[in-house]
């Protein structure tokens, strides 16, 4: 799109160019326009103004007449800021002026600059004088598309009472102008027609440079929501100032204002052309990182960056009759600004930073283009009408392969996050994961159930950020894999009997083969239900909730460690203890696990192979349930050692 919007530019060049004409020169160029009325139907003339210093007194009718004494070769800016008198010579257009009456006339467009008031009178052909005021209001009004001021000569002929008069000469007295390049720029005499095309191609360039802002800003804004860069920010910022030049440059803000000041549209237009600079210095630190930038040039980079701000800010708030040294400070504040960013990018090269050379190779347009612009406003050298979009030019350049450099420094920045995360996830299931059997460990199994980590106290104030109530269990629902069931959990709490004797006759391979094979069993069954778990040893842990982690399933996860297939033909059997509660503190999960832990022993000293419920004990009397299948061998019966206490949680 900026490869569109340049050929736009360069294709309105010949139609722009302010080529000089002689009379003889026009009368025959004229004489040619009669065999080819639509080429002179979009014919444009450039024109020479001839200055004067204006001085109480002067009478504008013989300036008008060419008998005042004005320079029309030697450049007025030369002259410095104060009153003038410009005088454009028409005499050589009248033909012109007559044949395109019937298609709509011939315009008066030139660039208007810093003023404070100006008047405009018209020399009509039988001598009549017409007199328009034209201060800033008028010059708003009369604002077309790339902020040029355009003016009918019939208009002015009508003013006369002579509609069929053209006009010889024009002169303007402007009242406190700059003249940073003249009291006006780019006189221009255009055809109607030619004055359709001209807006029809600024349109088109101004329209791809804000569809290309847009684009950027819209782009950026959605790659920062997962990656959460600051440049990125100051990057979009850069983009909406880059807008606010346009739209103000364009004259889209007189079009919309038509009754607003000049001077606060031209202000306005400063303003944001400062603004960008600094941001778009604040993105080159910020992409850079500043911390890892050298002392001095991060300085000057800092240093700089305020002093566009400053300018920015003094250029809205100088009174008119400082206007013309706050123009000469904005200009000179620019002139650091191609050095500063060259030495920030030359130090990031050398401190190896991964997108800097790209950066650089971005910033070469534009650093040439700002250092043009700056030499023209010194008046070092000429640009011509070039220097109407020099400006926006630049600033498209530089938004444009900024963000290609950005481009390659978020992959970058995505690939070094991604295995970070790749890094972390690994290292967070190696330390919640049994690395014997594949099950949750005991503090990953704590953790999950209280929320809020195993340094949670018992007093939820004293988590940062934590309520617990309904939102935890609300919470410990989803971690469970069943939203919407009630608040109350049971745990199981199975341990394989006799397992030393595993271990002691059969070796400790075979033991680690029988933890492995339960694993398998437990997670068959109750992985789905709820949070299996190693706590240590030979005992592993069933949580969840009541609707799902039943007595249903404990009976279930007896018979099938008895049918567990294991090698040499190795049988075993477990006991279970069974708790309900709940686990929203530390000492809920104390108070469920010393339940389950209770029941556990009670089936143990009750001998073994049977489930315990904590909350329907046995009745006094009522035999134990022991489910041994005769046909198939068992452990042979070890001795029964005494139930002793434990700490709630502690392996076995």
């Amino acid at each position: 799109m900026a490869l569109i919007a340049t050929l736009l530019m360069l294709w309105q060049l010949p139609m722009m160019q302010a080529t000089q004409r002689s009379d003889a020169q026009t009368a025959n160029w004229v004489a040619g326009a009669n065999s080819a009325p639509s080429a002179f139907a979009r014919q444009t003339i450039a024109l020479m103004p001839c200055v004067a210093r204006a001085r109480t007194g002067d009478d504008p009718l013989p300036l008008l007449q060419g008998r005042g004494a004005m320079t029309c070769t030697q450049s007025s800016h030369q002259f410095g800021p104060g009153d003038y008198w410009v005088r454009l010579d028409l005499s050589g257009t009248l033909g012109d002026q007559s044949r395109t009456q019937d298609a709509g006339g011939m315009h008066l467009r030139f660039l208007p600059d810093w003023q404070r008031n100006a008047q405009l009178y018209a020399l009509l052909a039988d001598g009549r004088m017409v007199a328009v005021s034209l201060d800033n209001h008028h010059l708003s009004g009369l604002s077309r598309i790339g902020g040029h001021i355009s003016l009918r000569l019939g208009m002015l002929a009508m003013l006369g009472d002579a509609p069929d008069q053209p006009v010889r000469a024009v002169l303007l007295r402007v009242e406190g102008a700059i003249n940073s390049n003249g009291p006006i720029s780019q006189p221009l005499l255009m055809s109607d027609t030619a004055i359709d095309h001209g807006e029809l191609l600024e349109m088109a360039i101004y329209g791809a440079y804000a569809g290309i802002c847009f684009a950027l800003l819209i782009y950026n804004l959605t790659i920062w929501l997962p990656v959460r860069e600051r440049f990125q920010l100051t990057y979009c910022l850069m983009t909406v100032a880059m807008m606010a030049y346009g739209w103000a440059h364009s004259g889209a803000w007189s079009l919309l204002w038509p009754d607003s000041d000049m001077d606060h549209r031209l202000r306005f237009n400063y303003a944001a052309i400062a603004v960008t600079a600094a941001l778009a210095l604040q993105f080159f630190q910020d992409f850079l990182d500043g911390n890892r930038l050298g002392r001095h040039v991060r300085l000057a980079g800092v240093a700089t960056h305020r002093l566009l701000w400053a300018v920015a800010v003094m250029i809205l708030v100088v009174p008119p009759h400082l206007l013309p040294l706050a123009d000469r400070l904005f200009t000179y504040a620019f002139a650091p600004l191609p050095v500063v960013v060259s030495a920030l990018l030359i130090d990031g090269m050398r401190r190896n930073h991964d997108s800097a050379r790209f950066l650089l190779l971005s910033w070469a347009v534009p650093a040439a283009i700002s250092l043009a612009h700056i030499l023209h406003s010194l008046h070092l050298l000429d640009l011509s009408v070039l220097f109407e979009h020099l400006t926006m030019l630049a600033m498209t350049a530089q938004a444009l392969l900024s963000a290609l450099a950005m481009a390659i420094r978020i992959k970058t920045i995505v690939q070094e996050r991604d295995a970070a995360r790749a890094q972390e996830q690994s290292a967070r299931i190696l330390a919640d994961i049994d690395p014997l059997t594949g099950l949750l460990n005991r503090r990953a199994l704590l953790e999950r159930t209280l929320l809020a980590g195993p340094e949670a106290a018992d007093d939820p104030a004293s988590v940062p950020g934590r309520r617990w109530g309904r939102r935890a269990e609300d919470r410990q629902r989803a971690l469970l894999g069943v939203p919407g069931a009630g608040p109350r959990l049971r745990l199981l709490l199975l341990d394989i009997d006799h397992f030393k004797s595993v271990n002691d006759e059969h070796g400790h391979n075979l033991g680690d083969e029988v933890l492995r094979r339960l694993a398998e069993v437990l997670q068959r069954h109750g992985s789905h239900r709820g949070l299996v778990s190693r706590l240590g040893g030979e005992e592993f842990a069933v949580l969840g909730l009541t609707s799902q982690v039943t007595p249903e399933l404990a009976e279930a996860l007896l018979a099938a460690v008895r049918e567990m297939a294991l090698p040499e033909g190795l049988r075993i059997t477990a006991s279970l203890g069974m708790a309900t509660g709940t686990a929203a503190r530390i000492s809920d999960w104390q108070a469920l696990y010393e339940k389950a832990d209770a029941a556990l022993y009670q089936a143990k000293a009750d001998g073994r192979d049977q489930i315990v419920d904590s909350d329907h004990p046995a009745s006094e009397g009522e035999k134990p349930r022991m489910e041994y299948d005769t046909a198939k061998p068992a452990l042979p019966p070890v001795q029964m050692q005494q139930p002793r206490r434990t700490i709630p949680g502690a392996p076995r």
